[in-house]
């Protein structure tokens, strides 16, 4: 799957210039030693840390993997940029990312799969907040009759810090 994500990659950078609107890079590695490989540049002096949105193919993944993966995403310090990850299975009860939504996607080997995304649980004492992510999943309503955005119960009361959300 790496080597066909790198090659998907490739054409379309070849295809058209600057089709991507940010640097984006595949990296294949043992999940098991995701905090280190957070603290030090795996290729290119591409830094884990430097993480915005991370998508968990994680249908096979133990409980105990998919924890030490919320909690090194979730951790202020080793991930201070991540934004939403999405992950193919629910992730076990942990204090570090919060679901705030289902998202249908399409995989080869179904046509209907529902990933869940996440958010750091303390996202609204971050510098940087997901917007977007928390608008497309917690908001509801039109142009026309206004729109009301609710939080999860975990992230409404967070210790420091707010959240403005964009009017229209």
């Amino acid at each position: 799957r790496h080597e066909a994500a790198l090659a998907a990659l490739d054409m379309i950078c070849s295809e058209r210039d600057n089709a991507l609107k940010t640097p984006t890079t595949f990296l294949k590695a043992d999940l098991c030693e995701l905090e280190r490989f957070i603290q030090v540049p795996l290729a290119d002096e591409v830094h884990l840390g430097d993480l915005t949105h991370v998508y968990l193919s994680s249908v096979c993944f133990d409980d105990y993997l998919l924890r030490t993966i919320a909690r090194t995403l979730g951790s202020p310090e080793l991930c201070p940029n991540i934004q939403a990850a999405v992950s193919l299975r629910e992730l076990p009860s942990n204090p570090y990312l919060t679901e705030i939504g289902k998202l249908p996607l399409t995989c080869s080997w179904n046509a209907r799969c529902i990933a869940r995304v996440y958010v750091p649980t303390d996202l609204l004492s971050r510098r940087k907040q997901p917007i977007a992510v928390l608008a497309r999943f917690c908001c509801a309503g039109d142009n026309q009759t206004g729109f009301v955005c609710t939080l999860p119960y975990a992230l409404q009361y967070p210790q420091h810090g707010r959240l403005r959300l964009p009017r229209q």
